[in-house]
């Protein structure tokens, strides 16, 4: 391969303000693709720069949408648990004999209360899911971004203008 895209261990740790046994440790994962031997020297292609920063950067979207996730599984359970509570209530209530009016009225209310709260519940879980839709669409806009700078960058490499000089 040609020195001139390579770029050493060291250096690459220096650009990143790592320690070069924190890079070694990558090789197996996300440095793998850019890892270069020549003999008994290990060399990083000089794209790695780039594409793994990239990487990175994705990687601390995805901590938020799956912070965000986690959220929102929480607040399901959240409702499955008053879901349940509300229909054992209703199927308890239900069972009962009720003679007095009054108490069918007011225990009618309470259901009223309960579908109502079940129905804020839903446009909780509407709305979270909304606006985990908007994340995944960004985070699915920032990786197609990345997909085309690292397109534009091999292109770049792989094309060059008869009337530029090198």
């Amino acid at each position: 391969m040609d020195k001139e895209n390579l770029i050493s261990v060291a250096e690459y740790a220096k650009q990143k303000g790592v320690t070069t046994t924190a890079i070694y440790k990558k090789f197996e994962t996300s440095l793998k693709p850019y890892v270069v031997k020549e003999g008994r020297r290990n060399w990083l292609k000089k794209e790695a720069l780039e594409i793994v920063f990239q990487n990175e950067i994705l990687g601390i979207n995805n901590d938020k949408f799956e912070t965000s996730l986690k959220e929102f599984e929480n607040v399901s359970n959240e409702f499955e648990t008053k879901k349940e509570e509300y229909e054992k209530i209703i199927a308890e209530m239900k069972e009962k004999e009720v003679s007095n009016f009054e108490t069918i009225a007011k225990k009618d209310q309470e259901i009223l209360d309960l579908k109502n709260q079940i129905i804020g519940l839903q446009s909780d879980t509407i709305r979270q899911l909304t606006e985990m839709n908007s994340q995944l669409i960004d985070l699915t806009n920032k990786v197609n971004g990345s997909l085309q700078l690292q397109t534009a960058v091999s292109a770049k490499k792989h094309f060059k203008l008869p009337w530029k000089k090198n």
